[in-house]
């Protein structure tokens, strides 16, 4: 054989073996490599992401709950079942825009700053140190929330209530506690259980929807409202 049969047949050989290598390569070996990769991967002790505290959404606020512990404190010697219209709208919160007894067939609205005048007016009655009521109790109330902003103010919870409720659908302002955060529309007030029943039959007749109890079952269309309130 001469030479330059030798060095045809050495570059075809050597072709195949490439081919055969690159083969091995292409199906044995990278899989090889990328099935230890994952097994390595899998059982390296890897540093958990840092867990949420389980109150992250839950816990009540420390704010809420001291406002809370107000609006019950103020409310709960004020309570007169015979009496809903004005028990618990007391001349010492009254809120800018119901300064005269026009509101009753014209609510003057409720916006953030009017809810924390009351808040404000509130907190300045209480400022003895003495404390008859813990944050974050309920003494046998309920939260209510009212989607204040859609009421068609047709004053039929007003007329189921004996005027508990404003044409509106607003709450007296003694039991207001705050608007929620990042939701000017939500209105949250202290219900004492004296007045539930009607509250209750207002919920139940109100042809919008918009109010709810925090702890009641079902969704609400006005909603979210944040899950600790249900947790008071």
């Amino acid at each position: 054989m001469d030479r330059e049969n030798v060095s045809l047949a050495a570059l075809i050989v050597g072709g195949i073996l490439a081919v055969f290598l690159f083969d091995v390569l292409v199906w044995i070996v990278l899989p090889v490599v990328a099935l230890l990769g994952w097994l390595v991967w899998d059982f390296l002790p890897v540093e958990d992401e840092p867990e949420l505290p389980d109150d992250a959404d839950e816990e009540v606020p420390a704010w809420f709950a001291a406002q809370l512990r107000e609006t019950v404190e103020f409310c709960l010697p004020r309570v007169r079942v015979d009496d809903p219209i004005w028990c618990l709208r007391s001349t010492e919160l009254t809120p800018p825009g119901y300064e005269d007894r026009e509101w009753i067939d014209r609510p003057p609205g409720l916006e953030p700053k009017t809810v924390q005048a009351v808040i404000d007016k509130r907190k300045l009655a209480l400022a003895d140190p003495g404390r008859t009521v813990e944050a974050g109790q309920l003494h046998g109330g309920r939260l209510l929330l009212s989607a204040h902003e859609a009421s068609n103010d047709n004053g039929l919870t007003a007329s189921i209530s004996g005027y508990y409720f404003d044409d509106s659908d607003v709450p007296p302002w003694d039991t207001w506690i705050c608007v929620l955060p990042g939701d000017d529309s939500l209105l949250v007030a202290w219900v004492p259980s004296e007045f539930q029943e009607i509250v209750q039959e207002s919920i139940a007749n109100e042809c919008i929807g918009m109010l709810a109890w925090a702890d009641g079952p079902g969704s609400w269309p006005y909603g979210p409202a944040p899950a600790w309130l249900a947790a008071v």
